[in-house]
């Protein structure tokens, strides 16, 4: 997943973030939301100066908090 993040390919975007939508709702079904929500603040700080990649994030409801 970094790796596609690590790219400036917005197909490559799209994968990542439908593979962190994919990986919150096991955060959630597994009890671990705050462990996933961490993790998520950490990518989207080292990640802040993509903003395509953000407004995918955003999108696709992944909020960091």
């Amino acid at each position: 997943m970094e790796t596609s993040i690590g790219t400036k390919k917005p197909r490559q975007h799209d994968q990542a973030v439908e593979l962190l939508r994919d990986l919150h709702a096991l955060a959630i079904r597994d009890k671990h939301a705050d462990t996933f929500a961490q993790r998520l603040t950490h990518l989207r700080e080292r990640h802040q100066g993509k903003p395509s990649l953000i407004k995918r994030l955003n999108d696709a409801g992944l909020m960091a908090g």
